[in-house]
């Protein structure tokens, strides 16, 4: 009996022991399934964290590099037109998007037309935040989007493909990119410790500038139309004052020759030349600056030029040829500022910049426009620099006051300082600066710049 009872526990506790192996074994056949799953989920969510990274990565420098071209297209006489700007940045964009690795791809897609849109990034002193608007020319913003999104394809923007993840359904993860890149226009500079500023310490009348540009754009060709000699109706004046510019001056439009384009051949044909009746020097276009090797050239670029030297004569003080004192009034500051640039203690009895949104500002003048100076301006022959703008002057020489009320772009195209034939041509253009001040401005009406930079 007591065999009997023995062998029948033994039994009982055997088939205990065997139905609890069975069921250790789903168990671990469960938490295997979920230890995979972890798996996947670490490994890929891994995988997909880092390759959305490289191509943010690529993303990015797509945009600074196609934000570079942007500058070819502002100003007030563009090298491009913005047909010709777009292409340029969508070529710009989708050659640094290629020359990027991410994950699987040993070079990232981009499609030009679909991925790089252009429009206009504004800065709004209200909220000292962005606007962008996109669509809208002369372009100042670019953005680019980089995917990995387009399913069958095989050009590089297929969804990403994962490693364990399909165990648990799902094969690939789609990854998306954008950011936006541009150029603030700006009113002032504020120079830092490790960047100057483009500021050309020589100043130009208002008076001048203003009427270059009316008459510049006056005699402008348009489409082959006929040329035509603007003359502003300010009877004998050889100069038209700030009044009579601010009271919208009648222009007098008077056809060249005989009839024709200006050289009196009776032909439409554009040899003729455009007079300048009243000494400001404009429409003359002897330099050609070369874009492609920053060379500057005798010959036609398409874009008119005035002379610094002789330029604003009239409205200049004896003794000064519109030289501005930036800190130290010494012949080698001002060597440093026209080739190197405005620093920090140049500015420090300006609270550390020139900001035009506060104002107008009142710079001492530096006499004499130095024979010295030769060098240091044929060393930025080809640059553009911020040429400061002057209402009304007092006093003489070093005595002169200037009353500063904007910044220009111009880029030098030829210096010459020694003899009786001195000039230092210029022509409209458009500075790019780290340490431009945004400003709350038309982008048209700017030729100032941020450097490029992120905004999203």
């Amino acid at each position: 009996m007591r065999t009997r009872t023995c062998h029948s526990r033994s039994l009982s506790r055997l088939r205990r022991s065997v139905r609890r192996r069975g069921s250790v074994l789903v168990l671990a056949v469960a938490m295997l399934v979920v230890i995979l799953a972890f798996a996947a989920f670490s490994i890929d969510v891994g995988y997909i964290t880092l390759s959305k990274a490289q191509l943010q990565t690529a993303t990015d420098a797509s945009a600074l590099s196609a934000a570079r071209e942007l500058s070819r297209g502002l100003g007030p006489r563009p090298e491009l037109t913005p047909g010709g700007v777009a292409a340029v940045v969508r070529d710009a964009a989708v050659s640094v998007a290629g020359s990027n690795r991410m994950a699987d791809t040993p070079a990232v897609h981009a499609d030009g037309p679909r991925d790089v849109r252009l429009g206009q990034i504004l800065w709004d002193s209200s909220t000292n935040s962005t606007i962008t608007v996109w669509g809208v020319s002369p372009y100042n913003a670019v953005e680019v989007t980089l995917r990995r999104i387009e399913a069958g394809e095989s050009s590089g923007d297929r969804p990403l493909s994962l490693f364990l993840a399909p165990v648990i359904g799902h094969e690939t993860a789609e990854i998306q990119t954008r950011a936006v890149c541009g150029l603030l226009p700006g009113v002032g500079f504020r120079p830092t410790a490790t960047q100057n500023s483009d500021i050309l310490p020589i100043t130009y009348d208002l008076v001048s500038w203003q009427q270059f540009v009316l008459i510049t754009q006056l005699t402008r060709r348009e489409n082959g139309g006929p040329a035509v000699e603007a003359k502003l109706a300010v009877g004998s004046e050889s100069r038209v004052s700030d009044a009579a510019l601010r009271s919208e001056p009648q222009f007098v439009l008077v056809k060249k020759g005989d009839e024709g384009d200006g050289d009196g051949d009776g032909d439409d044909d554009g040899e003729g030349i455009l007079d300048d009746p009243y000494g400001v020097g404009f429409g003359e276009d002897n330099y050609a600056y070369d874009p492609a090797t920053g060379t500057v050239t005798r010959g036609q670029d398409g874009i008119p030029e005035f002379d610094l030297y002789p330029g604003g004569g009239s409205n200049l003080s004896s003794g000064n040829r519109g030289l501005l004192r930036l800190g130290d009034p010494g012949a080698s500051t001002l060597d440093r500022q026209i080739s190197q640039g405005v620093n920090q203690a140049d500015l420090a009895g300006y609270n550390g910049e020139i900001n035009f949104e506060n104002g107008p500002l009142d710079v001492a003048g530096n006499p004499g426009l130095k024979t010295s100076l030769q060098s240091a301006l044929g060393s930025i022959v080809g640059q553009t620099r911020a040429l400061p703008i002057f209402t009304t002057v007092e006093g003489n020489g070093s005595n002169a006051e200037y009353t500063l009320v904007q910044f220009i772009g111009v880029r030098i195209l030829a210096v010459n300082l020694s003899g009786n034939n001195k000039y230092v041509i210029v022509q409209p253009g458009v500075v790019v600066d780290a340490t431009v001040i945004p400003a709350d401005i038309a982008v048209e009406d700017a030729t100032l710049f941020t450097a490029a930079k992120l905004y999203q």
